[in-house]
């Protein structure tokens, strides 16, 4: 029995057919896929430099709090925070603050305002309120209470207090702790009035220190 012609024709219909649409690969399509990956990745890429940019991911990078006496430092100041108390009935509504004493030193070769530290960049963390003090100020340690420090000196290495209000809400009783967050600081031109300052724009810290709280 001749099986040649059988085998012939089933070799014949078994081969792919090279003039149908799923036998060759369309190299346009491929292309358009590869430059969409590679557009992709670009977007994703912007938008996890903006969040980090921003702080998205500065939780992550803070260290661990430091103890009493540990000198924190940013591009603007080293701040050495070595005690916390919370000063009651100080304010003219009958509020309360707490109150860091602290070594400062600034890195500026000008005057900075005194706020530029404690509103901008540092942070008062009330534990276990877990709230954040208000109005920052600092003050002469000789002369606490009274008129605030208004301009801080270049070069020089001052014993202050960092002072800020209790929140609303907060009394001194919940606050067993005060965790001084330094936050990183960069000198350049605002949104609006295009003036060179200090300030933080991402939220990112730069160091922490835990201050258990002494009656004052």
């Amino acid at each position: 029995m001749d099986t040649s012609g059988f085998y012939t024709r089933h070799v014949a219909h078994s081969a792919p057919d090279p003039t149908h649409p799923g036998a060759r690969t369309d190299p346009g399509l491929s292309a358009r896929f590869a430059a969409l990956l590679v557009a992709f990745l670009l977007v994703a890429g912007l938008l996890s430099a903006v969040v980090w940019y921003y702080g998205g991911f500065a939780s992550a990078r803070d260290t661990e709090p430091k103890e009493p006496g540990t000198a924190v430092r940013n591009d603007l100041f080293t701040v050495t925070p070595t005690e916390a108390a919370v000063r009651t009935g100080d304010t003219e509504s009958g509020g309360s603050r707490v109150v860091v004493h602290a070594k400062l030193t600034s890195h500026e070769t000008e005057a900075e305002h005194a706020r530029t530290f404690t509103n901008e960049l540092m942070e008062a963390h009330l534990l276990p309120a877990g709230a954040e003090g208000e109005s920052g100020i600092m003050e002469q340690v000789r002369d606490p209470g009274t008129a605030p420090i208004s301009w801080v000196q270049p070069g020089l290495t001052e014993t202050v207090l960092l002072v800020w209000d209790l929140p609303e809400g907060v009394s001194p009783e919940e606050v067993e702790r005060v965790r001084l967050r330094v936050l990183d600081a960069k000198e350049g031109a605002g949104f609006v009035d295009e003036s060179e300052r200090w300030w933080n724009l991402n939220g990112k810290s730069v160091g922490a220190v835990d201050l258990p709280v002494e009656g004052e």
